[in-house]
């Protein structure tokens, strides 16, 4: 009797070990999760911006407004709760909607996993894309 609640002691641990390597070795080999979304103002007078990302099934996962400063830089990083969604490897695309002091609108379609970020740049114009580590 002990001797079968040692193994399963020793079954359970490997299993665990096993779920923890699993879960680990992508941080290991690329690095941390990278930012929910970045914002560069290039342009040379401060602006009100306004970043609203949602999934495709219009659950809404971010939304806030900021205002930058010519050259100022931001970024937001990823929730928990968005990367234990992410602990499977199965991406789902996300709308970013993306407002400039209230006028200019783009949207943009993309899959955000732990490493994509939704990346904005304003200069004379708005723009928006997505990069990948």
């Amino acid at each position: 009797m002990k001797q079968s609640n040692k193994n399963l002691l020793y079954a359970g641990l490997f299993i665990i070990v096993v779920i923890a390597v699993f879960i680990s070795i992508p941080y290991i080999f690329i690095g941390p999760p990278t930012s929910l979304f970045s914002i560069r103002n290039l342009d040379d007078v401060s602006h009100k911006i306004v970043v609203e990302i949602n999934s495709v099934e219009k659950e809404n996962i971010f939304k806030d407004s900021y205002i930058l400063s010519a050259n100022e830089k931001i970024s937001e990083p990823k929730s928990v709760a968005f990367l234990i969604g992410k602990t499977l490897p199965l991406d789902n695309e996300y709308v970013a909607n993306v407002t400039l002091d209230g006028n200019i609108s783009e949207i943009y379609y993309s899959e955000l996993g732990r490493w994509e970020t939704v990346e904005v740049e304003i200069n004379d114009e708005l723009s928006v894309y997505s990069s990948v580590v």
